[in-house]
């Protein structure tokens, strides 16, 4: 029966040292920590739990005492199963993924419970010379969030020289304040660099967490300037659109440069359903901080001023009233899944490339002048 017991193969879960409690090991390594382990009594009949409760009495071969080395092993892995029983009835030892699974499951606000999903690895993803992270819908609660705050933070204070993120996607979550002002200055740091922010759906990205990203955008550089952010469906009103435009005004680094003899560059900005009066956003557009465009092509806007806010339609598409709280928040919309584009924002061309790529730039951007020439003559042959 003995043989029979230790032939049996539980569930694989961690187990206890019968020695010593705080020997925690797996199941397929126990025989083996058993035969080693230094808390081990000399006298094999006194190889039992440290279970100062226990009433179990030591079996007869126990109390004969073993004839050779395999009884020996036998008694130990018997008092070990012992301990598993006992450990598993006290609720000392868990199967793995239940203590996990619990401190996992979290309560929502309408009585249902919401499972935490693991983060997927890595976190951080290299593609060429760039890096993306594309976490859309995985931060929407504290384990996850804490976790990519601190692996974006170790893997910056890594970094020596530049590091290029193509593509930094953390929308719709619920990332807290105190995480969104450490994403924010791990941004800051010299040679980091952001082309592209999606942190649309957000419902806790509000007027303080604008105070954030204002503190960021003041402070890149023409190096390390962003191309695009994605701010839509959020949280934000006058107060913390305002904040973003000042420290766009006053950031030398927007626009950015095009090549000689052509527009500029403006930062690519959706704001759509926030809860932003359009008077604030014209009044930026009278200022020339702000202009108005239209998505018609993969261009974006162009330009002198700081940003250009993109149109729907024929409004800016903001929300009347106060925003919620971000537990009273609609769920987010369903989206496609982001993915980069095939041809980045910003390429690393060779010097022929790079010639070659102005030329046809320049010929497009005449192409589109004489265009515009052309109806400029028609409308004014028609008023004749």
């Amino acid at each position: 029966a003995l043989r029979e017991l230790c032939m049996e193969k539980p569930d694989p879960f961690f187990v206890q040292c019968p020695f010593n409690s705080g020997h925690r090991m797996p199941e397929a390594a126990l025989e083996k920590h058993i035969m080693r382990c230094p808390d081990r009594p000399i006298k094999p009949s006194s190889c039992r739990p440290a279970d100062a409760g226990s009433q179990d009495r030591p079996s007869k071969a126990a109390a004969r005492g073993p004839a050779d080395a395999g009884s020996q092993r036998l008694v130990a892995v018997a008092g070990a199963l012992a301990a598993v029983v006992r450990g598993a009835q006290s609720g000392l030892i868990d199967k793995p993924g239940i203590a996990e699974s619990r401190s996992q499951t979290l309560p929502r606000e309408n009585g249902q419970l919401q499972q935490e999903q693991a983060l997927p690895k890595p976190i951080i993803q290299r593609t060429g010379s760039k890096f993306n992270i594309a976490l859309r819908r995985h931060l929407r609660s504290h384990g996850p969030a804490e976790e990519f705050c601190t692996e974006f933070e170790r893997f910056i204070r890594m970094q020596k020289g530049a590091v290029v993120f193509h593509d930094v996607d953390i929308s719709q979550s619920t990332l807290a304040a105190p995480q969104l002002e450490r994403l924010f200055e791990a941004f800051s740091r010299p040679g980091i660099r952001i082309e592209r922010l999606r942190i649309f759906g957000t419902a806790t990205f509000n007027d303080k967490a604008c105070v954030f990203a204002a503190h960021w955008l003041s402070r890149v550089t023409t190096a390390t300037a962003p191309l695009e952010l994605h701010m839509s469906d959020c949280a934000i009103t006058d107060s913390g659109f305002n904040c973003m435009m000042d420290a766009l005004a006053k950031n030398a680094a927007f626009p950015r440069k095009g090549h000689h003899g052509e527009a500029h560059f403006p930062l690519f900005v959706r704001l759509e359903n926030n809860y932003i009066n359009d008077a604030a956003i014209q009044a930026r557009v009278k200022e020339g901080v702000v202009q108005a465009f239209k998505k018609v092509s993969a261009i974006g806007p162009r330009g002198p001023e700081k940003c250009g806010i993109m149109l729907v339609g024929t409004s800016f598409k903001q929300k009347q009233g106060e925003p919620p709280a971000p537990e009273d928040a609609p769920a987010p919309k369903p989206v496609k899944p982001s993915c980069a584009p095939p041809v980045p924002l910003v390429k690393n061309f060779t010097p022929d490339q790079s010639r070659e790529a102005a030329g046809s730039q320049r010929a497009g951007d005449q192409a589109s002048a004489r265009a515009q020439q052309q109806q400029q003559q028609q409308q004014q042959r028609q008023e004749q």
